[in-house]
């Protein structure tokens, strides 16, 4: 097997005889190239939340009907030219893909974009149209979004994880850790939040009159008894 760092080196040696049938002193010659593999590295992060089309992020809870946007970050921290590069993303419960958000992605190296083509309301497993090629130390980021629906369990946790796959040159799939390139980079990643649910709590306060001034003899009012406690809107 071939390995980063390790040079091929080839030799050949020419041999033959004159007329007389003598040897021809034989002559060789070396051919030297380097060795460069691919190695993926994925990251992912929420970078919105929005609510009733107004973003809310950072928000430490998601509400049904809110859409979460993600971002995944795939580098190759190889050398060598990733081939067929894609991802896919294992959705929980409570939520399916939102087709009105970017739903795209984009290489920096070689220059490329497209849509991930996945359909509005998918669920499960996901998986993007995508078959991308990365140079050695390009980077890929795919931006999509998804809606958190009634299935959402208030107080549950919406986790998933999405993991990165791709081939080297010779259509061998690349492994999550190679020795060979240094790379200890996760091939995978998961975010994390909170179902709330939306609560509104009321409180009873009391009503003071106030005195009347044209009253035939001066009365002395009574105070509040309780102090107006304020209406709070959240979730637990």
């Amino acid at each position: 097997d071939v390995q980063q760092g390790v040079d091929l080196v080839n030799y050949a040696t020419a041999t033959g005889r004159d007329g007389y049938g003598t040897p021809i002193p034989p002559e060789t010659g070396t051919a030297q190239i380097g060795v460069a593999e691919p190695a993926l590295a994925l990251e992912k992060e929420i970078i919105d939340v929005v609510r009733g089309g107004v973003s809310v992020w950072p928000a430490p809870f998601v509400l049904w009907g809110d859409v979460i946007a993600y971002q995944v970050t795939i580098r190759n921290v190889g050398l060598g030219t990733a081939y067929d590069v894609n991802f896919t993303d294992e959705l929980p419960p409570g939520v399916a893909y939102d087709a009105s958000g970017d739903g795209t992605y984009t290489v920096d190296n070689p220059p490329a974009s497209g849509s991930l083509g996945i359909p509005d309301g998918a669920t499960g497993l996901i998986t993007p149209k995508m078959s991308a090629t990365i140079a050695g130390g390009g980077t890929l980021v795919a931006v999509y979004c998804v809606r958190v629906t009634s299935e959402a369990v208030p107080g549950s946790w919406l986790t998933n994880q999405a993991v990165v796959t791709g081939r080297d040159g010779a259509g061998t799939p690349i492994p999550e850790f190679n020795p060979h390139t240094n790379d200890t980079y996760p091939d995978r990643d998961s975010t994390t939040i909170r179902v709330g649910a939306p609560a509104l709590v009321t409180h009873k306060a009391y009503y003071c009159p106030p005195c009347d001034p044209c009253a035939p003899e001066p009365i002395e009012c009574d105070p509040c008894p309780e102090e107006p406690i304020e209406v709070s809107v959240g979730s637990p």
